[in-house]
């Protein structure tokens, strides 16, 4: 009989060495049996010696027979063998193709995998600066419109997008100071908005958080997500001072969506000071930006039908 064995694989955290979480596998290893055949061999050999024990007189015809004897044995035994060869092959043949867990994967081998985000993608992710010297980042997600942080904006004071190295003034549509999102309107050329997330990050889910921390160079960072809590998400990947208003992106075969805006750290007490936590990062859902976005947009189309009546 042939036996098969199933073993298990574990699942990494990005970013990190330890085994979060083990899943079975669907890696099974076979071991093949094959059976000969001996029978008609060792009954030709007793049938010989039975014969050539009845007697000189008819050595010769029972030699004879026994030769002719032998041959068809052995003929039909190589007949056996393959058409028993051939039967593996056609089964062979019929598993590989009718076996339904192998074929279901095989068009993974198109799928783009999520490693890391692309330049397209982390191209929809702009420094936001203030004419107060606040710095913050913000996210195209639709035609000349960026998001950005509520918190790193001053009305009374300009801010500005950078695009194209090339610090450009921008408008601000639309506050709610109580999710911490804002909308700006700016030139954005030929930058792809990012599309936000319809689906909720599971548990563990791979996520990235890009921005620019300290007014500096476009960092991304990698973790997984961890809770979600009075709409905000919890995440272990880590940020720093003017990330916020940046993207918090999550993947499904190789295309990046955005599953939150940046908007903190996680921080505990000690003393009169705040203390970092290195791997905590706080967003806001897409379903709230989404939300905002909505509303936005329907009071635009309201005023808009008002100045046409």
């Amino acid at each position: 009989m042939c036996k098969i064995k199933k073993q298990n694989i574990g699942l990494r955290k990005p970013g990190t060495n330890s085994v979060s979480e083990s899943e079975q596998g669907n890696h099974f290893s076979q071991t093949h049996c094959a059976s000969g055949h001996r029978t008609s061999r060792w009954w030709a050999s007793k049938q010989w010696a039975s014969q050539k024990s009845t007697g000189s007189g008819n050595n010769q015809i029972s030699r004879a027979a026994a030769l002719l004897s032998v041959l068809m044995l052995g003929l039909f035994g190589l007949s056996l063998f393959g058409a028993a060869h051939a039967q593996g092959k056609a089964s062979q043949a019929h598993i590989a193709l009718t076996d339904g867990p192998r074929s279901e994967k095989l068009p993974l081998r198109n799928q783009r995998l999520c490693n890391w985000p692309d330049a397209t993608t982390l191209g929809a992710i702009l420094p936001v600066a203030g004419e107060d010297g606040s710095y913050a980042s913000g996210v195209v997600f639709d035609r000349n419109k960026v998001l950005t942080a509520a918190h790193a904006l001053d009305s009374s004071f300009r801010v500005f997008v950078s695009i194209d190295n090339e610090f450009r003034l921008a408008r601000i549509l639309r506050i709610d100071r109580e999710h911490d999102l804002a909308i700006l309107s700016v030139d954005t050329g030929a930058i792809l908005p990012l599309q936000i997330a319809s689906t909720m990050l599971a548990k563990h889910q791979a996520v990235w958080a890009v921005g620019f921390p300290r007014a500096q160079a476009k960092e991304t960072s990698s973790g997984v997500f961890t809770k979600e809590s009075h709409g905000a998400l919890h995440t272990s990947a880590p940020i720093d001072l003017g990330q916020s208003g940046g993207g918090l992106l999550q993947c499904t075969n190789g295309s990046y969506q955005l599953a939150g805006m940046l908007r903190g750290y996680g921080a505990y007490v000690q003393g009169d000071q705040f203390i970092k936590l290195e791997n905590h990062s706080v967003s806001v859902a897409a379903s709230t930006i989404q939300e905002f976005i909505d509303t936005s947009s329907l009071s635009a189309s309201s005023r808009h039908s008002l100045l046409l009546q």
